[in-house]
């Protein structure tokens, strides 16, 4: 199953964790909509692809895990800029490196 592109229509949900759901696909740009969420736990699926750089809209996350996924590139520059949300880590361990430092992304 893949995260169905509606859930960009949850602007006012705060906390989406779906870990170890065997979820596959595209993680959806939609989830930029979701302006509200502190929480985006995404981790230990098999999600493909890039991760969207409209993640970078979620002006009030704390928490983003996408760890032990397939996805590839680095991480879009538009979340790195939400380090003023105090996303922290050290992100040396990353592959690929990134140009931020989001312990839980890695």
């Amino acid at each position: 199953d893949s995260l169905p592109t509606e859930v960009g229509v949850l602007k006012s949900i705060e906390d989406i964790r779906l870990t170890s759901n065997n979820l596959m696909g595209n993680i959806p740009s939609q989830l930029g909509y979701c302006t509200k969420l502190k929480t985006l736990a995404l981790n230990i699926n098999d999600f493909s692809g890039t991760v969207p750089s409209e993640l970078g809209s979620l002006v009030e996350l704390q928490s983003l895990l996408l760890i032990k996924n397939k996805m590839s590139g680095a991480i879009p520059t538009e979340i790195c800029d939400l380090k003023a949300n105090e996303l922290s880590g050290d992100c040396s361990q990353c592959v690929p490196k990134t140009c931020c430092t989001l312990q839980s992304v890695c």
